[in-house]
């Protein structure tokens, strides 16, 4: 299999898909698809496809671990800060300070919102995996 990557050359390796999932683009937040290998002869990889929410894919990320927890604690780890667009331009000399501020907040609600939606992510295919669906 070969899996592409931003910024680095694609993963390729010998394994089977043990899982996947996406949730869907909403309120500004960005969607993700993600998939869980089980390489061969041992380990596990961990794809990530973010949407962003004018329904356009993200940057692509794969990454190899030792097993599949190790795996989707990687999942755990990518930044969703990455994905969140901005909406407002903060050189925009209209904006009082008050404006920016709540820019700001939004931005980071919408980080945290996609903190958990990949965390629901990790426990899908997480079960998914054990159940052997």
């Amino acid at each position: 299999m070969e899996l592409p990557r931003s910024g680095t050359r694609p993963l390729r390796f010998t394994g089977v898909l043990l899982a996947e999932a996406d949730l869907a683009p909403c309120g500004g937040v960005p969607g993700y698809a993600a998939r869980l290998y089980q390489k061969k002869p041992k380990g596990a990889v961990v794809e990530l496809q973010p949407w962003l929410p004018e329904a356009t894919p993200g940057l692509p990320q794969a990454w190899q671990a030792s097993d599949r927890a190790a795996a989707l604690e990687l999942l755990l780890r990518h930044d969703p800060a990455l994905d969140v667009t901005c909406c407002f331009d903060p050189d925009d000399p209209a904006l009082s300070h008050a404006e920016i501020v709540a820019h700001i907040l939004d931005l980071r609600a919408r980080v945290d919102v996609a903190r958990n939606v990949l965390a629901r992510l990790a426990d899908t295919l997480e079960m998914q995996a054990e159940m052997g669906v």
